[in-house]
Order: structure tokens, then C-alpha cells, then sequence
């Protein structure tokens, strides 16, 4: 987090990140489900699947009502040795956010139960 980035924009900016995540793991995790033949029911799992990526979509939305209320913008996204790497403008100032591996993990878990109608745990 730069000096530029209020903990709010950084906030914001890792959750949207992560919703992206999971996304991407919902659609790789789809298409392995639909080619597994050894699965007796997967449209079972794959129903469950896409009614995560549905409330996923939603959250997307909102955070980017959220970016375009705060004059966010991500330049790029990348992922670098299983760690998130974006350049972002804010109010038109160029940041650089890094998020090691190890600290978005567990709560990408966390957040992919609660979207796939798991326990509710707290973030």
C-alpha cells in the first residue's frame, strides 16, 4: 500500500481482486467437473458451482459502482509466483499493490465457502 491509498481503497482493491480469483477457479473447477466421468451427479456440484459465480457477479458489481464512486481504476493484474500484483489509478495517482500468497489464501477460501452456500464465516 502506498502513501496515495487510503486502507479503504486497499480494501476495496483486494476484495475485487479476489472476487476475480474466484471467479477463475469457479470456471477452471466448472470445466473439470463437466469432464469427470467418474462423478455420478455433477450437475449436482456444477449447479452449486454456478449459483457461487451468480453471487460472486453480484459483489463484482457493487465494487465496481464502489471504483467508479472512488475514481478507481486497474490499469493491470497479475499473478506472480501464486502472489497478486495490480497497478491501479486512484483520484489519477498510479499505485502498486501487492498481495503476497500467504495472506490472501485463506481468506480467498473463506470467502469461496461462504459464495458456495457453506458456513458463514467472518472475514
Amino acid at each position: 500500500m502506498t502513501a496515495k491509498m487510503l486502507t479503504e481503497e486497499h480494501t476495496l482493491i483486494k476484495s475485487y481482486l479476489q472476487l476475480l480469483m474466484v471467479i477463475k477457479i469457479f470456471n477452471r473447477d466448472l470445466q473439470v467437473m463437466s469432464n469427470h466421468a467418474e462423478l455420478k451427479t455433477p450437475e449436482l456440484y456444477m449447479e452449486i458451482i454456478r449459483a457461487g459465480i451468480a453471487r460472486v457477479a453480484v459483489l463484482l458489481d457493487e465494487v465496481q459502482e464502489e471504483f467508479r464512486r472512488m475514481d478507481i481504476h486497474l490499469n493491470s493484474v497479475n499473478l506472480y509466483d501464486g502472489e497478486i500484483q495490480a497497478m491501479a489509478s486512484i483520484r489519477g495517482h498510479l499505485v502498486h499493490i501487492h498481495i503476497p500468497g500467504t495472506k490472501y489464501k485463506d481468506e480467498l477460501y473463506k470467502r469461496m465457502q461462504i459464495y458456495l452456500g457453506g458456513t458463514s464465516l467472518t472475514l
